[in-house]
């Protein structure tokens, strides 16, 4: 697979073309770029309001039979995070030229939609003379996101996650919720989301990822002629008339790396009781290292010796061995620089089973690494490495977060640096790790 080819065709605006024939499918990803900021839930109900329909596609009706008449191509819209950066991800895919009859053009068309749903959102007046998006659409968005939000509380561990971040982050941007809050929500009116969303157009940073069979020439005079030009840019004439008009985007918005994580004082033990049958324990760890940082590949080792994979620490010594858990599992938030323990575990097993993790630690800590967990681990990085190849969201996904954090190793690059790794360079990851939180959540 061919490294993305990273192009600038208007400021804060960035073209990444991966030219394969290795899938059947094109995918475009355009993302939207913000600090994660009290702009997070009107950033999520705009998405919900963009993805409604346009002046051409002003239904979900249209937007379907549209994207049916280009054999059933496919689009979303939604939020997410990555570390301190809130992220309006547009997607759209279609079947690679190749395979179609007459050879439409789907990846040409999968643009300009993509420009009309962003660019040209469906509005009308409001009370106050001003245009804003259509009230009918507004008010049922508001609603969808305010069952979404309440609806994590479904997923119990989820929920748990989120609480103990919350905690954890209190005075750091990372502590907020990707779809925002439900007391925000009805603040927001039509006109008011409207002038948000024209600022967005002119001022967020926008990445924009293709990956599939296409000429790199042609996409790009493509990009520039959609992107590079009003709303996303103003134009600048000037004075002299044998010079080219200049785009400008000002007021750019700078997005700041994550906040460094704050020396731990203390362990934090939070108790929350709803009515659950199973308790969920999330432990929240500060690893002082985030993907900026050379000590990354150490530490992405030592979240697969200790709990992210079936031949882990965590997973062997507390539910296959000790039976104190039904599931266990670490998670490294690689961006932000946080490992996450997560547990489903019966309500009197609180205190057994965190001791047994912290034991875990200490004993990598100490250097008991076993040939299986160490090994293996390198194996499963290696295959997800592998996997990154045949998965364009997920190869999207993988140079997106080395791309924002001033990264340009390959997929090749990342794999010779696991290799240099040793069980002394985990141990030595793993004394620098502290223990913030504990959350347990209970009946």
């Amino acid at each position: 697979m061919p490294l993305f080819e990273k192009i600038n065709i208007a400021p804060a605006i960035n073209l990444h073309l991966a030219p394969t024939d290795k899938f059947k499918t094109m995918l475009i990803r355009l993302y939207f770029h913000f600090p994660l900021d009290e702009n997070v839930t009107r950033n999520a109900l705009l998405a919900r309001l963009l993805a409604r329909g346009c002046r051409q596609y002003p239904d979900m009706r249209k937007i379907t039979q549209f994207l049916e008449s280009l054999y059933d191509a496919g689009f979303s819209v939604d939020v997410g995070k990555i570390g301190e950066r809130h992220l309006i991800r547009f997607e759209f895919t279609a079947v690679a030229q190749r395979f179609l009859p007459g050879r439409t053009d789907n990846l040409l068309k999968g643009f300009d939609f993509l420009k009309k749903i962003i660019a040209e959102p469906l509005l009308e007046k409001t009370t106050s003379g001003l245009p804003g998006f259509k009230k009918s659409y507004f008010k049922q968005e508001q609603q969808n996101l305010k069952n979404l939000i309440n609806s994590l509380i479904d997923d119990k561990m989820a929920y748990a996650q989120e609480r103990c971040i919350q905690s954890m982050c209190q005075t750091e941007p990372f502590r907020r919720y990707e779809y925002g809050r439900v007391i925000d929500i009805f603040s927001i009116t039509p006109a008011a989301l409207r002038r948000y969303h024209q600022e967005v157009l002119a001022t967020a940073p926008i990445d924009i990822f293709v990956v599939g069979q296409f000429k790199p020439a042609r996409i790009k005079k493509m990009a520039r002629g959609i992107f590079a030009s009003p709303p996303f840019i103003q134009r600048r004439t000037c004075l002299r008339a044998s010079h080219r008009q200049a785009g400008t985007r000002p007021g750019i918005k700078t997005i700041p790396p994550a906040q460094p994580s704050p020396s731990v004082a203390a362990e934090r033990l939070i108790r929350e009781k709803k009515n659950v049958e199973q308790g969920k324990l999330v432990m929240g760890y500060r690893t002082y290292t985030t993907l900026r940082d050379k000590d990354i590949f150490a530490g992405l080792v030592f979240n697969g010796v200790f709990g992210a994979f079936a031949h882990s620490k965590l997973f062997q010594q507390v539910r296959e061995k000790s039976g104190l858990a039904y599931s266990v599992d670490s998670q490294f938030e690689k961006i932000k620089g946080l490992i996450l323990v997560n547990a489903g575990i019966d309500h009197d097993q609180f205190e057994p089973t965190v001791q047994l993790i912290k034991g875990q630690l200490k004993q990598i800590q100490r250097g008991n690494i076993s040939d299986l967990e160490f090994t293996g681990t390198l194996k499963a990085l290696e295959d997800i490495l592998k996997s990154l190849e045949d998965n364009p969201v997920a190869l999207i996904d993988y140079y997106l977060g080395r791309s924002i954090n001033g990264r340009a190793d390959s997929i090749q690059a990342t794999r010779a640096q696991f290799k240099k790794v040793t069980r002394r360079d985990v141990s030595r990851f793993a004394r620098k790790i502290k223990l913030d939180t504990i959350y347990f959540l209970t009946k």
